[in-house]
């Protein structure tokens, strides 16, 4: 088991718990410890934490393991079902928008004789996180157009994401520890807010 550092352990739990949606009442129930007390556990401001034997029901609960809520990161088993959900609502929501992306790919082809691979282009989907406002009517009325808007709250997540690809690279290739990545990303991961302010900015109309 790796060493506990309680930052990361709370701050994995927290994604956890919001990537699946769950309130820290009902997470507090299923560990069996009150609502308080894992408010305090999870907030990096107080020292108090979780006992071993709350991090093993935590683990147990996200279905993970405790050397993924101890470590840098936390991995949990994703299945097509939960991945297609995901995508869905970000699309109805509006919060990514989609492209098709043409890739050249190797594809099983049957001969009279044998079977052998052929070059075919073979069509995704891909999205991205726009730094605009999707939203017809208001591009129209303040004419923001698709440019980058620095205070759209998607600005924040693709700063994230490029800094992060960047540190990824560096970690994978050798050239950064698996520590100072880890470090890294979590200073990174901070930088970003835990929510954002629904309402579209307000515009200073030019007469």
């Amino acid at each position: 088991m790796q060493e506990l550092n309680t930052d990361i352990l709370k701050l994995n739990i927290e994604q956890l718990r919001k990537a699946a949606g769950v309130s820290q009442p009902e997470l507090a129930e299923a560990i069996g410890m009150s609502q308080p007390n894992l408010s305090k556990a999870l907030n990096p401001k107080y020292k108090q934490t979780f006992t071993l034997a709350q991090i093993y029901k935590l683990a147990q609960f996200f279905n993970t393991s405790v050397d993924a809520l101890i470590g840098g990161t936390a991995t949990t088993a994703v299945g097509p079902r939960s991945i297609a959900a995901f995508f869905a609502n970000l699309l109805e929501t509006k919060k990514i928008e989609p492209i098709k992306v043409d890739i050249e790919e190797d594809v099983p082809s049957t001969g009279k004789r044998k079977i052998f691979d052929r070059k075919e282009m073979v069509q995704y989907n891909a999205f991205f996180l726009p730094n605009y406002y999707n939203d017809e009517d208001y591009m129209e009325l303040f004419g923001v157009g698709k440019t980058t808007d620095t205070d759209h709250p998607n600005y924040k997540v693709n700063s994230f994401l490029n800094e992060f690809m960047a540190i990824l690279q560096m970690k994978n290739n050798g050239s950064l520890s698996k520590e100072s990545f880890q470090a890294f990303y979590l200073e990174l991961l901070k930088a970003v807010p835990e929510t954002t302010n629904s309402e579209k900015p307000k515009r200073k109309l030019n007469f």
